[in-house]
């Protein structure tokens, strides 16, 4: 569903990741016209600039991936676009940063990595520059229910779609990691990638 995803550190490697995440999903995409099959493409918040901790318009002036994963995102969502004067019924949907348990858990998002720093006993690491910055984020469970709305409304229209849980601050989700695991530990790093982006 969500393609290969880069280590965030990633920036330089569109390349290798375009093969599947755009590629590929072109594929699909004419597959899918070919056997009259619509088609729900999970695509990511991070094709956003963050600008100002504004609530933007559907555009493309504020349109700036943020790395070569959400670029390479951004690429198959143009792909499919192409594919949809010939007929081809799908929807984009824009998930925000997914986290809690499933049976595919993954240690990149910042809420899901707390956690296991807290539950392990180890300090939970954050970015100095990181700690009011918004994130939009989407609770596993609420990605299921979109993909469930989507299929049950029959919403292959076309269009983009937005799917947030909540944006919050870093200092938000780690005051909520200590309330429910006490004894956590916050310390602030320096990091060569941190960055100044909020996505209010």
């Amino acid at each position: 569903l969500a393609a290969r995803i880069p280590p965030s550190s990633d920036q330089n490697a569109l390349r290798e990741y375009d093969s599947v995440n755009r590629e590929w999903t072109e594929c699909l995409g004419r597959a899918c016209l070919k056997q009259n099959v619509k088609l729900f493409f999970p695509s990511t918040s991070n094709v956003y600039a963050a600008y100002n901790d504004e609530l933007l318009p559907e555009d493309t002036l504020h349109i700036h991936p943020q790395n070569s994963y959400s670029e390479s995102k951004y690429a198959a969502e143009k792909a499919l676009r192409t594919l949809s004067p010939q007929g081809l019924r799908f929807s984009i949907v824009r998930f925000g940063s997914v986290y809690g348990y499933s049976k595919g858990t993954h240690f990149k998002t910042r809420i899901d990595t707390f956690v296991k720093q807290a539950m392990e006993g180890r300090p939970i690491e954050v970015w100095r520059t990181g700690l009011e910055q918004f994130r939009a984020y989407t609770y596993v469970g609420d990605c299921a229910k979109a993909i469930n709305f989507f299929i049950d409304s029959d919403v292959f229209s076309g269009d983009v779609y937005n799917v947030v849980s909540e944006n919050a601050r870093t200092r938000t989700v780690v005051e909520e990691v200590e309330r429910l695991i006490p004894g956590s530990v916050i310390t602030l790093v320096d990091h060569k990638y941190m960055n100044e982006f909020s996505y209010g």
